[in-house]
């Protein structure tokens, strides 16, 4: 696992450092998904 985090350049107790944050995002993209709508019961 350590391996890992020292590949990805992110620390196990803390995270992506928040300076790193941006650019990852930036980078890679948001970690989200867009939402499906609800069924209407109507």
């Amino acid at each position: 696992v350590e391996g890992l985090a020292n590949l990805l350049k992110t620390n196990l107790d803390k995270g992506v450092s928040g300076d790193d944050d941006e650019a990852r995002r930036n980078e890679f993209g948001a970690n989200t998904y867009p939402r499906k709508k609800g069924r209407s019961f109507l």
